[in-house]
C-alpha cells in the first residue's frame, strides 16, 4: 500500500511557516511507501541587479530531505534554471524512477511539473497549472499518459470557474476522486471567505478499485492549500 500526499505549499507566497511544512511532509515520509508531491516550493530567487540566487527556503529544502535518505524528483534545469518555484516529489523508497516525456503535458518537462514510475506499477504526475487566461489551455494539455495525476489544476467543477465545463471534458480516461474545497479564499483582513476545489486527484479507471481513504486535512492551515493524502494498492 503507497500513501500519497498532494499539497500546494504556497511557500512562493508566504514564508512564514516553511519550516513547519517540511517538518509535516518529513513525518508523512516516515514510511518508506509514501510519496509527497508539493507544489511552490522556491527555486531562485532575483535580485534588483537581475541576478538569480538560489534561495534560502530551497537549501532548507533540501537539508530537510538530504539525497543519503530521501530521493528528490524535480525539473530545475528548465528554461535554463531561470525558475522561481517547482513541483517537486519524493520519497525514500528506491523502486521509485524519474517518468519519461511521454507523462508530462504536451511531452515538455517543466518546472511546472514532476513525474515518477513507481517499480512499474504506475505512474504519477504532479503538476501545478497555469493562472487566468493560460489555465484553460495548460489543463487541455494535460494527457492522460500518467496513471494517476495530481496536483492544483487551478480549475474545478464549480460554478466560480468560467470554464467549468470543460473541465468537465478533460482526462475522459481517468476518475476525479477528489472534486472537495482544498483552497481558503480570505479577504485583505484575513477573513475567510469561502473554499475552492481547485487540488484534484484523477486515477485511471481500471486504478479505482485500488484506490482509498481520500482526506483533506482541513485542520492544517500552514498553507492557503489544504494537503490532501490518499492510498493505493
Amino acid at each position: 500500500m503507497y500513501n500519497i500526499l498532494n499539497w500546494n505549499t504556497g511557500l512562493t507566497e508566504d514564508t512564514s511557516s516553511y519550516l513547519k511544512i517540511f517538518e509535516f511532509v518529513k513525518s508523512f515520509l516516515q514510511d518508506e511507501f509514501s510519496i509527497a508531491v508539493l507544489q511552490q516550493i522556491p527555486y531562485k530567487t532575483r535580485t534588483d541587479e537581475g541576478k538569480w540566487n538560489i534561495s534560502d527556503i530551497y537549501n532548507e529544502f533540501v537539508g530537510f530531505f538530504p539525497e543519503k535518505e530521501y530521493q528528490i524528483f524535480e525539473n530545475k534545469s528548465y528554461n535554463k534554471e531561470y525558475v522561481i518555484m517547482m513541483t517537486v516529489i519524493i520519497s525514500q523508497n528506491k523502486v521509485v524512477k524519474p517518468g519519461d516525456d511521454s507523462l508530462y503535458p504536451n511531452g515538455i518537462k517543466t518546472n511546472r511539473e514532476a513525474a515518477i514510475t513507481i517499480d512499474g506499477e504506475f505512474s504519477i504526475l504532479g503538476l501545478h497549472a497555469k493562472n487566468g487566461k493560460d489555465n484553460l489551455s495548460y489543463i487541455n494539455s494535460i494527457n492522460g499518459n500518467a496513471d494517476i495525476i495530481v496536483g492544483d489544476f487551478n480549475a474545478g467543477d464549480y460554478p466560480e470557474y468560467q470554464y467549468w465545463k470543460e473541465f468537465r471534458m478533460i482526462l475522459p480516461s481517468h476518475v476525479c476522486i477528489c472534486n472537495l474545497p482544498t483552497k481558503q479564499i480570505e479577504n485583505y483582513d484575513g477573513e475567510l471567505l469561502r473554499e475552492t476545489c481547485i487540488d484534484h486527484i484523477y486515477v485511471k479507471r481500471e486504478l479505482i478499485t485500488k484506490c482509498s481513504n481520500v482526506v483533506v486535512h482541513k485542520e492544517n492551515i500552514l498553507s492557503d492549500h489544504y494537503p490532501i493524502t490518499f492510498c493505493i494498492k
